[in-house]
């Protein structure tokens, strides 16, 4: 029998995952994005800041909910106060696991 709609929305497939930024003290909270965040990414022209921002705005995450919990002004003082290879580090590892092949988790 196949699964329910019920059973298919109930499903955590976007597991949150403690980044480490040992330059920062500690980790943070990303998560995969959606269908819906890449499709939006897909009009921000790739060689721009806005691509990279969006990554995080969409990719750094409230640990308890999974939900997206940095501002626009937020991401923009990040980029004024870090260090560019933290933050291109942090986006290359939300862009690789969309393409790396480290898909959703499998089942038993």
């Amino acid at each position: 029998m196949g699964l329910s709609k019920d059973a298919v929305k109930a499903v955590e497939d976007r597991p949150i995952e403690q980044f480490p930024m040992p330059e920062w003290g500690g980790t943070v909270a990303i998560r995969p994005l959606t269908l819906a965040q890449i499709l939006e990414l897909r009009d921000t022209p790739k060689d721009g800041p806005d691509w990279q921002r969006s990554w995080l705005r969409f990719g750094l995450v409230d640990e308890a909910t999974g939900l997206p919990n940095w501002t626009d002004e937020e991401i923009e003082q990040l980029y004024r106060e870090k260090h560019p290879q933290s933050l291109n580090r942090l986006q290359a590892r939300l862009v690789e696991l969309h393409t790396r092949g480290e898909g959703p988790p499998k089942g038993n």
